[in-house]
């Protein structure tokens, strides 16, 4: 197993236009496998290419089309201290790191699952979650600040304000982070590592998490596991990363009271362990009453023309999926009705079992 430091150095120097073609395949022999799917043209021509003495007062050594059409890079200092080297189009088109591939690199090396990587400030983007739990997760980001983004000031973690704890965030060196942003990360909780300390490549290629890098994750995922213990989660069922609303059944025993099961375990609910009673008095909420409608209805409902019915599904939708943690609206809009995308009817109850009607969801909880 081997470190890509030389690439990562790169990415710390690097602006947003990237580089010239032949300065990341003839700057990266060793990585250059790994490096070569990343990359994308940004549609750009590069006047220069890197010189190898870069110590003359003209360096780098600049594109020059000479008149028969071949290219060449020329050094221009006098006298020259490079030689000429000859170079084609290909050569000088302008490439960058595709972000995409980068991220979905990182995840597939550190088991991550992946997400489209998001912009969010500065340098800093969305690379994947390791999940722990459904809802539940250590959230992974990557921060280039090389070249436009070089002030390294404490404004382009702004973005990671708001998303839950814990965070990972990867930079390429142990030297990429100021010492005013290593303190702050560190009063806020964020852990952060070297790429150049995560990553590994061995003989093939193949990008790997180093056993740092998987004890790393393995603490943060400990972090998620000690809050869903003490109850701050929010979580009334802590579910598996991976569970879907199409495995889980709801069904009404009386008018207070469902039995939820997923796959094979079942559990019971009242309205206020769903955040669906009323503080004043511990009544039901009008959105159990419409969780209620839908069971009647065998999962569904009519889609109401009033934007106040509208409203309560909205928040029925959010109060289910903050129980359960399963990000995937589990009531959607299909053919002009409301269709829950879990199984669920009121078999329990002792009033009518099909085709309920639309109830009165509306008055202010």
């Amino acid at each position: 197993m081997r470190k890509l430091t030389n690439f990562w150095e790169t990415l710390d120097m690097l602006n947003d236009a990237g580089m010239p073609a032949i300065s990341w395949r003839g700057g990266h022999p060793a990585e250059w496998e790994v490096i070569k799917p990343l990359l994308v043209n940004t549609g750009r021509r590069a006047a220069s290419v890197d010189c190898p003495s870069g110590a003359g007062e003209f360096c780098p050594r600049k594109v020059i089309e000479l008149s028969d059409g071949r290219m060449v890079a020329e050094c221009q200092d006098v006298p020259p201290i490079c030689d000429t080297l000859a170079v084609t189009l290909a050569d000088i088109q302008m490439q960058r790191i595709d972000r995409t591939k980068f991220a979905e690199l990182v995840c597939g090396a550190l088991g991550l699952t992946a997400h489209q990587p998001t912009h969010i400030s500065g340098g800093l983007f969305s690379i994947g979650t390791h999940d722990v739990v459904a809802g539940r997760s250590v959230s992974v980001f990557g921060l280039f600040q090389g070249g436009s983004h070089a002030d390294r000031g404490l404004a382009v973690f702004d973005g990671l304000q708001g998303i839950a704890q814990p965070q990972l965030l990867l930079v390429p060196t142990s030297r990429t982070l100021a010492e005013d942003q290593k303190q702050f990360l560190a009063r806020t909780g964020v852990e952060w590592r070297a790429f150049d300390d995560v990553l590994v490549a061995d003989g093939a290629n193949s990008v790997s998490a180093t056993p740092m890098a998987s004890d790393l994750l393995k603490k943060l995922e400990d972090v998620v596991r000690q809050s869903l213990q003490g109850g701050a989660s929010g979580l009334v069922w802590a579910l598996p990363a991976d569970a879907k609303w199409s495995r889980v059944k709801v069904v009404f025993q009386s008018d207070e009271v469902v039995n939820v099961r997923y796959d094979s375990e079942t559990r019971r609910f009242e309205p206020g362990q769903l955040g669906m009673a009323k503080a004043s008095n511990g009544k039901p909420t009008n959105q159990w009453t419409m969780l209620k409608a839908i069971a009647m209805g065998n999962g569904s409902i009519p889609f109401p023309s009033d934007s106040k019915l509208q409203k309560q599904k909205q928040t029925l939708s959010r109060k289910l999926i903050a129980a359960f943690g399963i990000q995937d609206d589990p009531i959607v809009v299909k053919d002009g009705q409301y269709v829950a995308q879990y199984v669920t009817n009121a078999d329990g109850l002792k009033q009518g079992r099909q085709g309920a009607h639309q109830r009165n969801f509306v008055e202010d909880d």
